[in-house]
């Protein structure tokens, strides 16, 4: 599946036995990720990277450097944020750790599983970048839901591209951002999770990815459409 643009192509790559979906997953034991990020730089741990395991962040060692919605990033080295997404520039509060307070968010993003997580004893955020540094891959492993969503797991990833590469037999252009899920179990608030991209100038520059199944049909944080 994936949503296209003049500058990007966004695809989200699953196995056959899990669903892509932020929420609402079926929890599977063995999904794999497009990328092994094994042997990747570990940027936080419970041992490593931020010091507030819940809300915090840690810094890419690699930049965008491909037109994001058609235009060049002021500030293309992202912030990794715990809770799930890579933002460009300062962030926005409360908006960093819930989708539900973001609707008109000011801020860059690119959102894999965007909810409220937390860094528990065996959960990982990893960087992987490619040779020549064609594509920037990030990894979150073992994420422990937050409020709401305690004793639950997630793992997944985003890679974006800087330049043409093959991953495991998969070709990408440069400009394309790539959403990978591995093991997730089910949420209990799939409403309070957003799977997608943002400009930073509002809720018209959102261009999401399904995430769960409501009255109005697939959506993910209450936006419905293709």
């Amino acid at each position: 599946m994936k949503l296209s643009h003049p500058s990007f192509t966004l695809r989200a790559l699953t196995t056959a036995t899990s669903a892509l979906a932020a929420a609402g997953l079926i929890s599977t034991s063995s999904a794999a990720l497009l990328l092994n990020p094994t042997g990747g730089t570990v940027l936080a741990s419970s041992s490593t990277g931020p010091s507030d395991k819940d809300d915090g962040y840690a810094t890419s060692i690699e930049s965008l450097d491909v037109p994001f919605f058609g235009s060049a990033l002021s500030d293309p080295f992202p912030r990794i944020s715990l809770n799930g997404h890579i933002y460009f520039g300062g962030g926005d509060g409360m908006g960093d750790y819930n989708p539900v307070a973001f609707d008109n968010s000011p801020v860059t993003r690119i959102s894999p599983l965007w909810t409220d997580l937390l860094l528990g004893p065996t959960s990982q955020v990893l960087q992987n970048v490619g040779s020549g540094s064609s594509y920037n891959a990030i990894t979150w492993v073992n994420m422990q839901g937050g409020i709401g969503n305690e004793g639950f797991t997630a793992t997944f990833q985003a890679i974006y591209f800087n330049a043409a590469a093959n991953i495991n037999g998969v070709s990408f252009n440069a400009g394309d951002i790539v959403f990978s899920y591995g093991d997730i179990q089910n949420f209990n608030t799939p409403a309070d999770i957003l799977t997608g991209l943002d400009k930073g100038t509002g809720a018209t520059a959102l261009a999401t990815l399904p995430g769960y199944e409501a009255t109005k049909g697939w959506a993910s944080h209450s936006v419905y459409g293709n």
